[in-house]
């Protein structure tokens, strides 16, 4: 790790699979658990709509509905996780190293593939958990600053102080 910027931190490091799963996950687990959601009202407005009856009178059609909403709910826990993991295994550029540098006047964000740099006026909002921050640049772009990426925890810390500072709206994921 070079010297601090003024009036910021500096990180650097690789993303683990295990930490893009948790990243996507943060990312998208509104769109995953309103799917699950809605699938528990479907069954719900079936059973209340005379589904129920035709269960009791058809044994196997209840069987085939019991697998088919079960596989659909297997499928709504791993499959976003099974996804990210092949995303990550097929994508060289995830794996390789990144760097940047967090200050009051904005981010910048290096991969062995390009870069970026934002103003914090460019950033739309930010999502911080205890071992990542995302910081989204629209409602589909995030950047990911893992823990493990800062030189110590005090730069962590003081990534979010700026983050905090200038972003208008931070949520805590």
């Amino acid at each position: 790790m070079t010297g601090q910027p003024e009036g910021g931190c500096e990180f650097r490091g690789k993303l683990t699979e295990q930490q893009y799963c948790r990243i996507q996950w943060l990312a998208s687990r509104k769109m995953i658990l309103g799917a699950g959601l809605v699938m528990i009202a479907m069954v719900a407005m079936n059973l209340a709509s005379g589904g129920a009856q035709v269960i009791a009178r058809d044994p196997w059609n209840n069987v085939v509905r019991l697998i088919f909403v079960f596989g659909l709910g297997l499928l709504l826990i791993f499959g976003p996780r099974w996804q990210a993991r092949r995303q990550y295994r097929s994508n060289k550029a995830i794996q390789g190293e990144l760097s940047g540098a967090i200050t009051d006047a904005g981010f910048e964000f290096r991969t062995e593939v390009g870069q970026a740099r934002y103003r914090w006026d460019q950033v739309l909002m930010a999502k911080i958990a205890t071992e990542v921050a995302l910081i989204y640049t629209s409602s589909r772009v995030a950047f990911y600053l893992p823990q493990n990426f800062f030189a110590s925890r005090e730069a962590w810390e003081s990534a979010l102080t700026i983050v905090r500072k200038h972003v208008k709206h931070v949520r805590r994921a």
